[in-house]
């Protein structure tokens, strides 16, 4: 890859894969890192002649990795987003029910079930992509998608961002 084709990747691929990584790792400096590091390291392997979509999934591969390190590394010092309750209700005996958002319920998923969120539902990858990136076997991706899927609205229901079905 030449330096104006590596610069058009790093254009098209760069917010994608620092969104991905932010929703691992909940940190705006190591998602930073990460993705510095995510090219660093794309640009050092030899691939020969790849497809951009190839290269992209390649690139979510080694970010994917990267964050695994991190997590086994015990560096970790994320920190919780204290979600605050509104007080702008006109009756005061009415309380409005503290609730968390989407990206402080997905933190509740194991690393597995995020990315595959992550990168089926919002990156648009298939199963066979999302498997090849995370390290799973492409028959896996559907179960481990349902179980986060489930795991995820339970933690909502949990919240009361969602009402149990009747």
């Amino acid at each position: 890859m030449n330096q104006s084709e590596f610069r058009i990747f790093y254009r098209s691929t760069y917010r994608p894969l620092w969104s991905y990584l932010y929703r691992m790792v909940r940190e705006h400096e190591l998602s930073n890192d990460l993705a510095q590091e995510s090219y660093f390291r794309f640009l050092k392997a030899d691939r020969g002649a790849e497809t951009p979509g190839a290269d992209r999934a390649y690139l979510f591969t080694i970010a994917t990795n990267l964050v695994r390190d991190h997590w086994r590394s015990g560096k970790v010092h994320g920190e919780w987003v204290e979600v605050e309750q509104s007080d702008d209700s006109d009756d005061s005996a009415e309380q409005i029910p503290l609730q968390i958002d989407l990206a402080t319920a997905m933190e509740k998923l194991t690393l597995m079930h995020r990315s595959l969120l992550w990168l089926c539902y919002v990156e648009g990858y298939t199963h066979t992509e999302a498997a090849a990136i995370v390290g799973v076997e492409t028959g896996s991706v559907r179960v481990l998608l349902s179980r986060a899927r489930k795991k995820l609205a339970g933690i909502c229901r949990e919240a009361g961002i969602v009402k149990e079905r009747e």
